[in-house]
């Protein structure tokens, strides 16, 4: 008989409570219920000093609880799937106060994710030259190769300046688009005018309450987008409710990178995704038929070294399961 492996277990498990013995290290496992935040977003949270924050966590990640991801010279922890310790009356526990004063603050720091955001998008001179660089005709048109129906009514969130217009218009779609930011929307209603694009509803709403009634649009569409989310998966899941069943999702945005100069000059929130990170958020979302493909590499213009920053570029599609 293997005693070996029963030890192994209860080590395991002791691991995990003496973690868990802690308030600090208890309200940290509460505030990441439902999200991903970094360091110094927790200590913020947990109105504790960033330092003793970082061992907190190197203990809850070394008992297992939390996860770790490096973007860049930023971690973020969340917390890790399918752990026992963090289900039943204990996960009752973290939700609940996870909704009290706790649960405020998350929100207060995700509302500064948003609205840095907004306010770039607001002020953004130079958008248009930054998407031009990034993403070409090819990547464009891969795009929409899960929407070769023609004729589909396709919602483009996150519309930007309508850059992606044109290429909706060329496969017949009656296009839905949205955005948060009032200056994006007046530009690409500009740009819907001299393109003589007639069939577009503009709309501004936010990624994490789409405008839309669910099940209204056959597509829905979003180009470098999700990595301005304060919430990815939020997103996704909006997405998802405003697609008919049958309907598709797709997302054009960057794999990881390590251009940390983007947060400043562009307010990106994430430094891209990777390939089986983007997956589960699309099977977390609920999504299925999940096809992932890289459709571009290019050198864009790095506005803090000058050099060329290389990036590249990924599809993403899902559909959304048809009713039985």
């Amino acid at each position: 008989m293997n005693r070996c492996r029963p030890l192994f277990v209860l080590d395991r498990w002791l691991e995990r409570f003496r973690a868990l013995g802690d308030a600090t290290r208890v309200e940290l496992l509460a505030a990441l219920q439902g999200d991903e935040l970094s360091v110094g977003e927790l200590a913020e949270v947990v109105e504790a000093a960033q330092p003793g924050v970082s061992r907190h966590l190197q203990a809850l990640s070394k008992a297992g609880l939390v996860v770790a991801r490096r973007q860049g010279t930023t971690t973020y922890y969340r917390l890790s799937a399918d752990e026992p310790v963090l289900a039943g009356p204990f996960g009752d526990e973290l939700r609940t106060m996870a909704r009290g004063r706790l649960g405020q603050r998350v929100e207060r720091v995700l509302t500064r994710r948003r609205s840095r955001s907004e306010s770039f998008f607001d002020a953004a001179e130079d958008w248009d030259t930054l998407r031009g660089e990034l993403f070409t005709d090819a990547a464009g048109y891969s795009s929409l190769l899960p929407l070769v129906r023609r004729g589909l009514t396709v919602a483009d969130v996150g519309t930007g300046t309508g850059g992606m217009l044109p290429f909706l218009a060329q496969v017949g779609a009656r296009i839905v688009a949205i955005d948060l930011s009032a200056e994006m929307l007046r530009r690409a209603r500009a740009k819907a005018r001299t393109l003589g694009l007639d069939d577009v509803t503009f709309l501004r709403g936010d990624l994490g309450a789409l405008p839309l009634e669910s099940g209204s649009v056959d597509a829905a569409f979003s180009a470098l987008v999700l990595h301005h989310a304060p919430r990815p998966l939020e997103a996704l899941r909006e997405m998802r409710r405003i697609v008919r069943p049958g309907g598709a999702v797709v997302v054009v945005d960057l794999m990881s990178h390590g251009h940390d100069w983007l947060r400043d000059e562009q307010a990106d929130v994430w430094l891209g995704f990777g390939r089986d990170e983007a997956l589960d958020l699309f099977a977390q979302a609920g999504l299925t038929d999940r096809r992932h493909q890289i459709v571009s590499r290019v050198d864009a213009r790095d506005r803090k070294g000058g050099g060329a920053a290389p990036f590249e570029l990924f599809v993403l599609s899902g559909r959304v399961e048809a009713a039985a």
